[in-house]
């Protein structure tokens, strides 16, 4: 990422092999077109159309998400900083549509959505786990970024609920550099959260998946600025579903078959 409008990808097309078992996802298959959203902040027609809906979590949190088509459910899970609000899913959803009921969530922090503490991965789990409740007891996932980590770790808990998962730009790395700049990273991003630093929270972020520094005081002029630090505290549920030995968040995801 070289600025950052870049940070995120989204995927145009969903297919996604069956997940067989609850211990071991044994195989994952990933098809993304090439084409980017842009942010959307003001509602647009497509967003209208879509049915805003609230759910309760295990831990009490409520849970905002919109709902769109018919058919099996697809549950879409952002990445860092991702809401409903920026309209990065309403492209692939809208795509998705005629074939599937589409679900778009704002997770627990963001958006709608409440938070209750202390945080743990588990209950962005549960979270999703009362989406699927919501849609029949069974659905398919799919995740990007570090929602792509959070889907992952989802489908192995929740077993055969899951009924398929698809997966863009997992950022899942083993290079030892990277271990280590991740660490870094999450350390920093712990102390600076203590003190409630949203705003050089953001900046950490923005840096450790490729923004030079010198790009960093003209992304904080942006109009999107305000919108992300409001949802920096975040970023530790992300690093939590990236787990202690995460990655650089700017890779693709490998996948692989059979």
């Amino acid at each position: 990422m070289r600025d950052a409008g870049k940070w995120a990808r989204h995927a145009a097309v969903f297919r996604a092999a069956p997940v067989p078992e609850r211990h071991g996802v044994h195989r994952v298959a990933c098809e993304a077109g090439q084409r980017r959203s842009t942010p959307t902040i003001l509602m647009n027609e497509q967003q209208k159309e879509m049915l805003l809906k609230k759910v309760q979590s295990a831990d009490g949190t409520t849970i905002a998400y919109d709902q769109i088509g018919n058919g099996p459910a697809v549950i879409l899970v952002d990445g860092a900083l991702g809401s409903r609000a920026l309209g990065f899913m309403v492209p692939l959803a809208t795509r998705l549509s005629p074939h599937f009921t589409i679900i778009t969530y704002d997770r627990r922090g963001r958006g709608e959505s409440t938070d209750t503490q202390p945080f743990a991965l588990e209950r962005e789990i549960e979270d999703i786990e009362a989406l699927i409740n919501e849609a029949g007891g069974e659905a398919f996932l799919y995740g990007i970024s570090s929602g792509a980590a959070l889907a992952l770790k989802a489908t192995i808990k929740l077993g055969h609920k899951v009924k398929k998962l698809a997966l863009y730009e997992a950022p899942y790395d083993s290079d030892d550099a990277r271990q280590q700049a991740f660490r870094t990273y999450r350390k920093q991003l712990t102390e600076v959260l203590a003190e409630g630093r949203r705003g050089d929270a953001l900046g950490l972020f923005m840096m450790f998946v490729g923004m030079p520094p010198e790009h960093l005081e003209g992304a904080r002029q942006q109009p999107m600025w305000p919108m992300w630090e409001a949802v920096a505290h975040t970023l530790a549920y992300d690093a939590a579903a990236l787990g202690s030995r995460s990655p650089h968040l700017g890779l693709r995801c490998r996948c692989s078959g059979g």
